[in-house]
């Protein structure tokens, strides 16, 4: 890709951050759910969405991330991505095409473990973009994939037992 590419970015509130993700990793947006909560749950999951029948996970990304929970209001969204995965988000904000040129990598500190590959200085702060392949280590996401197919099995059940 040429260093003055543009690409689409999903900006959104975090806690007191501006975060960022590649729009093409999104599947869509939707407004805070009730959410089921089957047992054996680990912290950082909120519970499971049924998003049309298919059971979706859906990470309590400020926890994952350290972060300050703010708790949700009317403005609290669900960003589910192209994986069966989803993340809740204090806000979503705008969507953005930006230059690639214009991306820092991340430093250390500001990197959430490697999650934050990029970072854009703006008077508000700044933005982080975020690396959806690399929020979740591999073995949490063994246990998530594991929870989400035992989701998908209830909710089939219900399907097979309405009337």
């Amino acid at each position: 890709m040429a260093e003055d590419a543009e690409r689409a970015y999903l900006e959104f509130q975090l806690s007191d951050r501006v975060c960022a993700l590649p729009a093409d990793s999104v599947r869509e947006i939707v407004p805070m759910a009730d959410l089921a909560r089957p047992p054996g749950m680990p912290a950082t999951l909120q519970g499971m969405l049924d998003l049309g029948g298919q059971a979706i996970p859906v990470l309590r990304l400020a926890l994952l991330l350290g972060l300050r929970e703010v708790p949700p209001t009317l403005s609290t969204v669900i960003i589910v991505l192209r994986e069966p995965l989803a993340l809740m988000a204090d806000e979503a904000r705008a969507l953005r095409r930006l230059p690639l040129s214009v991306w820092k990598p991340a430093e250390a500190e500001n990197s959430f473990n490697g999650c934050a590959d990029g970072f854009l200085s703006a008077p508000n702060g700044g933005i982080h973009r975020l690396d959806p392949r690399r929020l979740l280590l591999e073995a949490e996401r063994h246990r998530i994939e594991s929870l989400r197919e035992q989701e998908q099995a209830r909710l089939a059940l219900l399907d097979v037992q309405a009337p």
